[in-house]
């Protein structure tokens, strides 16, 4: 059965604020395209036909066209299907697949493939997609391995004041050749030693303890979990709280059935002490009780099985500012691993002077913008319809849509956000300029965030 995908969009993007106060982070664009539309890629990649976005009231009610419009607009055939999570404004992702649930967009015999709207990576979905049906897994998590240090966030300096922000690392332990997940749990959490059950050593003498993957925050989810995160509404995250809970129970005996129907069934127990043993179906392979079968696969029995599915492939979480302009940076190498068709570098609607501009490898140029010569531009991002005048340089930048930079104006390591406006020779450093802001000419900043709040330019 195909599984149903749900894109998690409906989150403040509380680390990155600067960016998201202005605009949604399902449409920040990254190499020019929304950021919804990487996840949306993944998944048709997958030959999943449908996906159903998870998005917050206010940006159902500001954003629906926008959002609904994306696969026509940007050469996608997925059907996107919308829905808002009524009350927080930031609700967990827990929550919002319970509400999904008694809305009746969910079923609970239909495995769920869920993801973030800020998944950017390279990974083929297919071979996850397999391996999580060949096992008969509860739960398949991907992960991201380090790769290229030059397109990491860490590598990236985040525009305006410094911040004392520590990126967050997630312990994640692994069992045998076929990756059993054994621990999820962030680094945070623990102090000089991490505790594991006894249970879980006894199973696997031999654990890996990996603190240098990336959770991407990508997860499949067998028919049965629905129900286990509908009857739990204690748990309000599914990386922190239902994802722990599904591999702990890997370690817990299986609930016993009465013989018959005339047996008394057990009394319920609170929803506080459910395993998610109790929702699964039976197990798959009638091999798991055939003499032949190993003992540790014997064990199995009745119970969950979580696996992790690692890939090399370029990952990002865009949910930080730093990996928002990390994943700028890299986007095209991405794009040259993509199957089928791959979004154009330069877009054939730009106006680029013939052998009068340097331009990398490496650089976007979106439709109808337009440069000018002796324009120099690096591992930048150019987004729809922006205008760069004579003499302008451009390194490691990332300029949405409608944005005009006069001449001989010199930008390193900045955002210039929808309609904003570089006056002629202002020289920009690791600075972020906020939706129609001016920026004067001939000034030079550094480290700034140039933005509109309540009427009121501020300059911090």
């Amino acid at each position: 059965m195909e599984p149903k995908a749900v894109i998690l969009a409906a989150g403040k993007g509380s680390r990155m604020v600067d960016l998201t106060c202005q605009l949604p982070k399902c449409l920040l664009p990254v190499g020019g395209l929304p950021l919804l539309w990487y996840p949306l890629r993944l998944v048709q990649d997958a030959g999943i036909q449908s996906a159903l976005v998870v998005v917050s009231e206010a940006v159902l009610r500001d954003h629906k066209n926008d959002i609904a419009q994306i696969p026509a607009k940007h050469g996608l055939l997925i059907n996107v299907e919308l829905c808002a999570v009524p009350g927080r404004e930031d609700p967990g992702t827990a929550d919002s697949l319970r509400h999904l649930r008694s809305a009746d967009h969910l079923r609970a015999t239909q495995p769920l493939l869920v993801l973030s709207c800020d998944l950017v990576t390279g990974c083929a979905l297919r071979e996850l997609l397999s391996a999580h049906l060949l096992r008969g897994a509860a739960l398949t998590a991907l992960f991201a391995a380090p790769g290229d240090p030059t397109v990491s966030p860490a590598a990236v300096t985040a525009p305006g004041p410094k911040s004392r922000h520590k990126p967050e690392r997630d312990l994640v332990g692994l069992a045998g050749p076929e990756q059993r997940l054994c621990l999820l749990a962030s680094e945070a959490d623990f102090e000089e030693e991490v505790e594991l059950r006894l249970a879980v050593l006894r199973r696997h003498p031999k654990l890996l303890v990996r603190r240098d993957l990336l959770d991407a925050h990508l997860y499949l989810l067998a028919p049965g979990l629905l129900d286990f995160v509908d009857k739990s509404p204690q748990l309000s995250s599914l990386k922190g709280e239902v994802v722990p809970q599904v591999i702990r129970a890997q370690y817990r005996r299986p609930r016993v059935q009465p013989p018959d129907d005339t047996a008394p069934a057990p009394a319920p127990a609170p929803a506080a002490v459910h395993s998610a043993n109790t929702y699964l179906r039976q197990p798959r392979f009638a091999a798991l009780t055939a003499r032949f079968a190993a003992p540790v696969e014997a064990e199995d029995v009745g119970r969950t099985s979580c696996f992790a599915v690692t890939t090399h492939a370029l990952t990002w979480r865009v949910n930080t500012t730093a990996a928002y302009l990390a994943a700028n940076r890299a986007v095209t190498r991405l794009w040259e691993t993509l199957p089928g068709e791959r979004p154009p570098r330069l877009h054939p609607q730009a106006n680029i002077p013939s052998g009068k501009v340097q331009l990398s490898d490496d650089s976007v140029v979106g439709e109808g913008s337009s440069l000018s010569e002796r324009t120099h531009i690096q591992r930048s991002v150019v987004g729809r319809h922006c205008s760069l005048g004579p003499r302008v340089r451009l390194v490691d930048c990332v300029l949405m849509d409608h944005v005009t930079v006069h001449e001989d104006c010199v930008l390193s390591n900045c955002i210039l956000m929808n309609s904003s406006t570089v006056e002629a020779g202002a020289q920009l450093s690791d600075c972020l300029v906020g939706v129609n802001q001016v920026v004067e000419a001939g000034v030079k900043k550094n480290r700034e965030v140039v933005s509109q709040q309540s009427g009121h330019m501020e300059v911090y």
